[in-house]
């Protein structure tokens, strides 16, 4: 995983195949659905 590997700070995108439904949330992982929800310039962009 991520955290045995060192790493501390993860985001799961939820949707990251716009032709397949979003995955399930992860339950350690907090998630998105797109980067606008992290990085607001975006919005409107897509």
């Amino acid at each position: 995983s991520a955290r045995d590997a060192g790493i501390s700070q993860c985001l799961a995108i939820l949707a990251p195949d716009s032709q397949q439904p979003a995955r399930e949330p992860h339950a350690d992982i907090p998630g998105i659905h797109h980067f606008d929800e992290v990085l607001p310039a975006l919005r409107g962009i897509r």
